[in-house]
This record gives C-alpha cells, structure tokens and sequence, in this order.
C-alpha cells in the first residue's frame, strides 16, 4: 500500500491505537503489529526532516513517502478489528490508575471529552481505511463486510436510509469479490 490517504488513515488508526492501549494500563507487546508498524516509522522519522539546497530544514510529506507491505497492512487490521470491536465496552477497560493521572492534566470533563473524540477517530480512521483499501484477502473481505454491515444498521437506527441503501450496495460489490 502506497496511496498517501491511506497511509494518513493507517497512522492516524495506529495513534490512537497505542493513545487507547496505553489507557489500559497493560504493556502493548513488542509482537503486536501496532508496535511494530509504530517502531519502524518512529526510526525511519528520524529522517523527517532534510535540507534543501539552501541549508533549510524542510519537513517532507511523510505519507507520500511511505508504502506499507500487504502483510503487514493485514495484520494491523486484523488486529484493528478486534480492537475495534472492543470500543462500545471501552471505558470498562481502563485501568484507574491511568484514569487518573490523565485526569490530573485534562480534568473530569475533558478527559470525557478526550476519551470520546479518541474513541470516535480510532473507530473514524479505520472504518475509512476498510472502505478505501480493496483486497482480495478472504480475512479482509469478510471484516470490510461485518464494518460495513454495523455501519448499514447504524444508519437504520439513525433513519438515514439513503446512506444505509449505498451502504448496502457497496456490500453487495465486497461480496461479489469474494
């Protein structure tokens, strides 16, 4: 994967990953992709900036830049996904002590504030990554369909029936793939 848009939506998605990992106050482990992705581009950003010809610091645009690896792309939405299925319940999983300390800088109200606009970019970034990115993956596929799916029922619910018909669409065009 190459496109700058879905590279700013993979590390929008793996920001607020690790911020809403961290909440939980349990180590992400080296193994797991999001650490991974995140330790390769935090050394390659060690060459962030570059001088142009005239000695001037130039910050170059790193999505255009980048291209992540079929697998290692998969593997972060595998990951990702069941992450994401975990936000509904998110704030029973955090953990006191961590609640509290990023209360001490934000405040009760803002860490509210904080932890739903988290939540929402988290959930935002990823589901626009799914619809963007095609893959002939079956795993892939079958996540792209359950999110647009959810995505489909929550338009119901919110009675915006012509996004839920495009929405349906679009599912029917994912399936015919598989």
């Amino acid at each position: 994967m190459k496109d700058p848009k879905n590279i700013e939506l993979l590390n929008m998605m793996v920001t607020y990953y690790i911020t809403l990992h961290g909440l939980q106050g349990v180590p992400l482990e080296i193994d797991n992709p999001f650490s991974q992705y995140f330790t390769e581009v935090a050394l390659k950003g060690s060459m962030f900036y570059l001088m142009n010809s005239y000695g001037e610091m130039l910050q170059p645009d790193i999505n255009s830049r980048m291209i992540v690896s079929t697998s290692i792309f998969h593997e972060l939405i595998k990951e990702g996904y069941e992450f994401y299925k975990t936000m509904d319940d998110y704030e029973s999983t955090i953990h006191p002590i961590m609640k509290e300390q990023v209360t001490q800088q934000l405040g009760d109200m803002k860490f509210n504030e904080f932890l739903s606009n988290a939540i929402d970019i988290y959930k935002t970034s990823f589901f626009k990554l799914i619809n963007n990115y095609n893959s002939n993956k079956e795993k892939y596929i079958n996540i792209k369909i359950k999110l647009l799916e959810d995505k489909m029922e929550e338009c119901v619910e919110i009675e915006n029936y012509e996004m839920a018909a495009e929405i349906r669409d679009k599912i029917k065009e994912v399936k015919s793939r598989i």
